[in-house]
């Protein structure tokens, strides 16, 4: 009886001790819960059988809205055409109110077998708690095409209904963003069993991951490069690499391009007849059969302008040449540029500008297109391995004055820009009138131009 007296008197005395560490602990948990978290993970995501979704994501910053991420194969065995406003997300689960949501879809043209990423901004009254549940509903709506145009495309919008539940995850988990290039765009990396093609993204903790990729039909020797503060791979050649992430990276698997060509003499037979005798003598040319392996690297230009390029224009290209250096001669005489793989198609005229060595690892080289590329379209040029020099004043490859043994012995360049002058000699060409100034006084023509006062003024003679 008198320990029970003394607990009641202990739990009189004391009891404001607990209810303020209770209100203290209820306090903490309260605060800790309202954080908004700065990234949720996707748990699940479902369209349709022919558009496998392969992740969902939400994520959120201090700075932006919930953004709202989706990535889906196209298996519908031709191509998708995705307009503006592609994807319609509705945000009722997170946001306590109907709230539907607007966002675009990459590439616009989708060929089959191809992934495609959506990305929504949703704009919601309240951020939800670390732990909860949402499942969004969300509709894709795209139009069926022959090919990478609008012309292509059957009438009518299709629409593909899907959903993702999210579990929202403590604002510790931090994701780096890793987008997967692949060369040629037909080439694909694996990781963790998932196939990604060329340009996708997608948000991934740090960790060791490991990629694989193989050589598509007609292409050999992978190299892997990473863009990345501190991510790294263990590998740059092997079709298997561990990527150990720490920071958003570009990884990239190249490949070069191989094709066999064959030129074959035919046989002939001549006969000669001699005057003097009624013989004959019979010579026999063996047929000969000269085989020649071109390797080459598929080149993707794609331009981003909401018009089309001019026709012709100059594309300065800027290539490691490092990554090729078994294939590219050390003096850099043996690349051409052509339309068609395999050195076919038409040869163009390019002009090296810098780097022009095997052991560079940035080359830039200006190569004249003859065509143009439509609004927000691409086109492909192909860079050539040949088996000698195609390095020439004449073309099809050419270099800066500077670059040569001799000033301007490689020199191309009027073949590639609308006008140039290397102003190789010791005197104006007849390509500019002088307007004011004197030779060596106020400027001086010695294999390059150089001025000397301000006074110097020429214009081109067709100006």
């Amino acid at each position: 009886m008198a320990r029970a007296q003394s607990a009641i008197e202990f739990m009189l005395t004391y009891s404001w001790v607990f209810i303020i560490i209770a209100l203290f602990i209820v306090t903490v948990v309260l605060i800790s819960d309202s954080r908004p978290p700065s990234v949720y993970l996707g748990s699940s995501c479902n369209i349709q059988p022919l558009l496998p979704c392969t992740e969902a994501l939400v994520t959120y910053n201090a700075i932006a809205p919930l953004q709202f991420y989706i990535v889906f194969t196209n298996e519908l065995g031709t191509v998708m055409y995705f307009q503006p406003n592609a994807i319609n997300v509705s945000t009722s689960s997170i946001g306590g109110t109907p709230n539907y949501q607007y966002g675009n879809c990459q590439p616009t043209y989708a060929s089959k077998g191809s992934q495609i990423i959506c990305t929504t901004n949703l704009v919601t009254p309240t951020k939800p708690k670390a732990g909860s549940q949402a499942t969004l509903t969300f509709t894709v709506s795209y139009s069926l095409c022959n090919s990478n145009s609008k012309s292509s495309c059957a009438p009518g919008v299709y629409k593909s209904s899907g959903f993702s539940a999210e579990t929202m995850s403590p604002s510790n988990i931090n994701l780096d963003t890793v987008t997967f290039m692949t060369a040629p765009p037909i080439a694909t990396i694996v990781l963790s069993g998932i196939t990604y093609y060329n340009g996708i993204s997608i948000y991934m903790p740090s960790g060791n991951y490991i990629l694989f990729s193989t050589a598509p039909t007609g292409y050999q020797s992978l190299s892997w490069s990473i863009s990345s503060a501190t991510s790294t791979l263990s590998s740059t050649t092997s079709a298997n690499t561990v990527l150990t992430l720490s920071s958003n990276a570009i990884i990239t698997a190249s490949y070069i391009g191989t094709s066999s060509t064959t030129s074959t003499s035919t046989s002939q037979t001549t006969t000669s007849t001699s005057a003097s005798t009624t013989s004959s003598t019979t010579s026999t040319t063996t047929s000969t059969i000269a085989t020649t392996t071109v390797y080459y690297v598929p080149i993707v230009l794609t331009n981003s302008q909401a018009s089309p390029t001019p026709s012709p224009f100059q594309q300065m290209i800027t290539i490691n040449s490092q990554s090729y250096s078994a294939y590219i001669n050390s003096n850099w005489n043996n690349v051409e540029f052509t339309t068609g793989p395999d050195a076919t198609g038409t040869v163009l005229q390019a002009w090296v500008e810098s780097g022009a060595s095997n052991g560079a690892a940035s080359t830039v080289v200006w190569v004249n297109l003859p065509y143009s590329i439509a609004a927000s379209g691409t086109n492909t040029i192909n860079m050539d391995f040949m088996g000698g020099s195609v390095m020439s004043a004449a073309g099809p490859t050419g270099e800066a004055p500077q670059l040569s043994g001799t000033y301007a012995q490689y020199d191309n360049g009027a073949s590639v820009f609308n006008f140039y002058d290397d102003f190789v000699g010791t005197s104006l060409s007849s390509k500019w009138t002088l307007v004011s100034g004197t030779a060596g006084t106020d400027y001086k023509i010695n294999n390059g131009f150089q001025l000397l006062t301000t006074i110097t003024r020429v214009q081109s003679s067709s100006s």
